[in-house]
């Protein structure tokens, strides 16, 4: 699917699972996913179930493309994660 927002994860643990099935990463409370499709303007990489009950913020691409615009620190620390991420590193 073509990426349209990212998440962040308030409450409770999510898992990125792989197209095989397999569970890449747990995320907890602070954690955010969904960055690499906006960032590289690429389709989603895997998808994301709830283990726990979770409560999630989305920012939607619009939203996205202004606070990176506004915040180029910011800009380059998602870009350095979903490259990290991309990689396998994370």
């Amino acid at each position: 699917d073509p990426a349209r927002e990212m998440f962040f994860l308030s409450r409770g643990v999510v898992e990125a699972v792989g197209p095989d099935g397999t569970a890449l990463r747990t995320m907890h409370d602070g954690d955010f996913f969904g960055e690499i499709g906006l960032v590289m303007d690429a389709p989603r990489s895997a998808t994301v179930r709830a283990v726990t009950a979770s409560d999630l913020y989305v920012l939607d691409r619009a939203l996205f493309d202004r606070v990176v615009a506004h915040y180029p620190d910011v800009a380059a620390a998602l870009e350095a994660e979903a490259t990290a991420r991309q990689a396998g590193s994370h």
